[in-house]
């Protein structure tokens, strides 16, 4: 009999120790042991997903007595080290635990295994999937772009040929790799139809965030698809209503479809909390310092997009305290953009003109063939989400 005393219980040692050499029972315990690798694999699963990716009602009570995992998860690797999802597992553990060169070798040997593996029900299908993704947001992590759309390209067309045999209810799972798909078209290759379609799909797959839709909002505006972009950003907004990625964005999108009363109220709401951030921070224009250039260029625009949202209003009703208040915000635009286009080291002037210093001059002197106008390019997330890059160039 082989040696399994390190993985199964003294219990039921004991009671296969009589009789141990005849061929039934070697039968018997082969099945046994099999049967008990299957249980140990499937719990260390569920409990690592307890642990590390719990769901809104878990307990934290109980969730917080899940120790030892790892050895648990070691030991379900070794009851089977043809298993597949073993394998996903630990991968699954050791990203969790941000060691992703041990994460690859087993999310490879896990792929591995799922190619060459019989029954693939729809369950094991999706850890299938799942490991080729997380494999895949590694490469993305080391910037091999090209390698994780391989991989991501892989595993969409893994599951559409299996979709096509049987049926599969749609997975937050896949979503997730649908969305990963997009990202590299929205951020690296810049294949805006391309990524619109993932994120679509994703959104369909139950991974429908903020985030997605807001990207999908942005391609609409990009297009100029200003009430496919507002439809977006309305469902973004529903939950993340303080975004101020988002509510530019959504006070941009509106303006652009001539709703002026609508953006003023965002870019207004807007405003408030950069006033707020501002007290906080206790930033005084033009001294400014170096760290708060994001900052001072995201008040520089909205306090100049609401300025021209209220002369707009002021053009269509005559409401001259709407212009006075946009000649005010003007001002404060120009004085943001005079701490940014200063040198940090020389303090000398920029010779350009800012676009809220054009805007102010033609309010006081207006010019028939001059509008004033919005600053038009958005953020292409949401605020403290990861953007994708090339790597720089040496």
């Amino acid at each position: 009999m082989e040696d399994y005393t390190d993985i199964i219980p003294r219990d039921v040692l004991v009671l296969l120790k009589v009789g141990e050499e005849t061929a039934t029972l070697q039968d018997s315990l082969d099945n046994i042991v099999t049967m008990y690798s299957e249980d140990l694999i499937e719990l260390s699963g569920y409990l690592l997903d307890k642990r590390y990716n719990p769901k809104p009602m878990d307990s934290e009570k109980l969730r917080a007595k899940i120790e030892d995992l790892r050895e648990l998860l070691e030991k379900a690797l070794k009851s089977d080290l043809e298993s597949p999802e073993a394998h996903y597992n630990m991968g699954k553990f050791l990203i969790y635990n941000y060691k992703p060169d041990s994460a690859k070798q087993y999310l490879a040997e896990a792929i591995h295994l799922f190619k060459n593996s019989t029954g693939m029900t729809p369950r094991r299908k999706l850890k299938e999937i799942d490991s080729m993704r997380l494999y895949g947001e590694l490469m993305v992590n080391d910037k091999k772009y090209n390698e994780a759309q391989e991989i991501y390209a892989d595993a969409l067309a893994s599951y559409e040929e299996y979709t096509a045999q049987k049926m599969m209810y749609p997975s937050e799972t896949v979503g997730k790799l649908y969305e990963d798909y997009g990202d590299i078209s929205y951020f690296i290759s810049g294949n805006y139809d391309s990524a619109l379609t993932a994120y679509e799909q994703a959104v369909l797959e139950l991974n429908n965030t903020p985030s997605i839709q807001y990207k999908m909002g942005y391609i609409h505006y990009s297009k100029e698809n200003y009430l496919d972009a507002m439809n977006s950003m309305t469902l973004a907004y529903a939950e993340k209503p303080n975004d101020k990625n988002l509510l530019y964005g959504f006070a941009n999108t509106l303006f652009k479809r001539g709703d002026y009363f609508a953006s003023q109220a965002y870019y207004q709401r807007l405003m408030e909390m950069l006033e707020a951030e501002k007290i906080r921070k206790g930033i005084v224009f033009p001294q400014t310092r170096v760290d708060h250039g994001e900052f001072v260029e995201q008040y520089m625009q909205t306090s100049n997009n609401l300025g021209v949202a209220l002369n707009r209003i002021a053009m269509q009703n005559g409401d001259s305290d709407k212009n006075a208040r946009a000649i005010y915000l003007f001002t404060e635009s120009s004085r943001a953009w005079d701490a940014l286009s200063r040198n940090p080291e020389t303090m000398i002037r920029s010779k350009t003109i800012n676009l809220a210093y054009a805007n102010v001059q033609n309010v006081i002197k207006p010019r028939s063939k001059f509008k004033a106008e919005i600053y038009s390019d958005i953020p292409k997330t949401l605020e403290n989400e990861k953007i994708l890059q090339q790597l720089e160039d040496r």
